[in-house]
């Protein structure tokens, strides 16, 4: 199962997990120079080349943010997902940092 983590606003970062295990990672600030970027275009396009994706996973340190929703639009459109596949976890943040999904 391949799955598209994104951990969009404050440090924003991308991760491709393949069965588990990190295919990819990328911290837009490392791409843009901009210290705690919080969007992380760049690093979507470069994670894009690993796909196609069975789900997508959106966290933000802010679960009322409305820029949630715009995120669940363009992974949608981008990775031609349902929103079923694509999950929500703004609410526990923590849990999908990379490191603690494996």
């Amino acid at each position: 199962m391949k799955i598209l983590s994104v951990s969009p606003f404050h440090d924003a970062s991308i991760c491709v997990l393949n069965d588990g295990l990190i295919e990819f990672f990328s911290k837009e600030e490392r791409l843009t120079g901009i210290k705690k970027d919080y969007h992380p275009f760049l690093s979507l396009e470069h994670a894009l080349k690993y796909g196609p994706f069975d789900y997508a996973v959106i966290a933000s340190p802010d679960h009322t943010d409305p820029a949630i929703h715009f995120w669940k639009v363009l992974l949608s459109k981008k990775l031609n997902l349902s929103f079923d596949n694509i999950i929500d976890l703004s609410q526990e943040h923590h849990l999908q940092h990379p490191i603690q999904l494996i």
